[in-house]
Order: structure tokens, then C-alpha cells, then sequence
């Protein structure tokens, strides 16, 4: 398990990157929309020295809308999911030559998506809501492969 959770992270030495910031877990508990105050200061904060996106796995448009809304951050096109490298497709060309970083709570989608596009991967603790039992079950199964696989990354 992760350290510590979004608000929390240091971001001093992320400078001039393509932040590719993961929505459910890292930034607001699964299904939820309510972006907490500590968490907005903390992407401002991201987004004062790096061009930030907001990725989700989530097929809940309307929802994704609100969130982009809130936080005035570009969600990455809907349809481009994690971990595939289409996502990258779905980047400006002017940020192609930028370092990127994933940040989220997720092994199987972000931690693989990062390695997959050669990211440097930053795994923060997850935010746990009215977690459904198959969120769970998958949050359970992602944590015992963190543990099993993480030395791969």
C-alpha cells in the first residue's frame, strides 16, 4: 500500500511533465464527484510547473463532465482507456517530447499503463467511498498483484 494519499504528495520535483493523473481512488473515491479542497489546492499546485490531464477507466460521462468541470482540468478522451497507449494518441502533439508521470492508486490499470509507456509511476494511497463489494474485490486482487508484481516496474 501506497504512503500516503494525493494531497499529500511532494511535487517538487515534478517540473515541465505530462501529469497523467488517475481520477477513481486517486483524486475522489470510486463514483463519487466531490473533489475535496486539499485535493483541488494540490492539482493547482501540479498544474503551476507541469500540463496536467485527468484519465478514468469510468464510462460515466456525465460524471467525468462534473469532475472536469470542477477541477478545470481536461479529462483524456473517454474512449482511450488504461493501461492502453492509445491514451498517449489522445495528448496534444506539442507535449510528445515532455517526460510523463501517472499518478493513481491502481496496479493493474496505472502502474502497468505507466510502464507500458515508459512513465515514471507514482502510486498513491487509496480513497475509499460507498466502495460497491466488486470495487472490493478488485481493489483486493490490484493490492495482492502490487505486492506480487511491483518489482517489475
Amino acid at each position: 500500500m501506497a504512503e500516503y494519499y494525493f494531497e499529500e504528495l511532494n511535487v517538487q520535483s515534478l517540473r515541465d511533465s505530462v501529469i497523467l493523473l488517475d481520477i477513481d481512488g486517486t483524486l475522489v473515491p470510486d463514483n463519487a464527484v466531490l473533489v475535496t479542497l486539499p485535493a483541488l489546492k494540490k492539482l493547482e499546485e501540479l498544474k503551476e510547473h507541469n500540463t496536467v490531464y485527468l484519465c478514468t477507466n469510468s464510462r460515466n460521462r456525465p460524471r467525468c463532465k462534473e469532475i472536469e468541470r470542477i477541477t478545470k482540468t481536461s479529462i483524456i478522451n473517454p474512449d482511450c482507456k488504461k493501461p492502453s497507449r492509445r491514451v498517449l494518441q489522445c495528448l496534444p502533439t506539442e507535449f510528445s517530447q515532455q517526460p510523463v508521470t501517472v499518478i493513481g492508486d491502481k496496479f493493474l490499470t496505472d502502474a502497468l499503463f505507466a510502464k507500458r509507456i515508459g512513465a515514471q509511476f507514482i502510486r498513491v494511497k487509496r480513497k475509499h467511498g460507498k466502495d460497491r463489494p466488486i470495487i472490493k474485490i478488485i481493489n483486493a486482487v490490484d493490492d495482492v498483484m502490487f505486492r506480487l508484481f511491483n518489482h517489475y516496474l
